[in-house]
């Protein structure tokens, strides 16, 4: 039973697609943008589905300003990296 469904879907999916590809030559250009759309998608061409963010925060600070009662006391020179 198994093989006989396995062949059938075989036998619907390249219909499936060859009826997607004739429909790219539709009249209809919304058929058409459909059906090219769902082809290229099959290729792995497709627009993201979520925007995508990507932050490129790097924060170096200039100068570290102790704020401490006696700075004089523990006063260090740090070397700008």
């Amino acid at each position: 039973m198994r093989q006989r469904v396995v062949r059938s879907l075989s036998v619907a999916s390249a219909r499936a697609g060859a009826t997607k590809i004739a429909l790219l030559d539709r009249a209809f250009e919304h058929v058409r943008d459909n059906a090219s759309t769902f082809v290229l998608g099959l290729a792995g061409i497709k627009p993201e589905t979520a925007p995508t963010i990507s932050l490129n925060i790097e924060v170096n600070a200039g100068y570290v300003i102790d704020l401490s009662d006696d700075p004089e006391r523990d006063m260090k020179v740090i070397p700008h990296v």
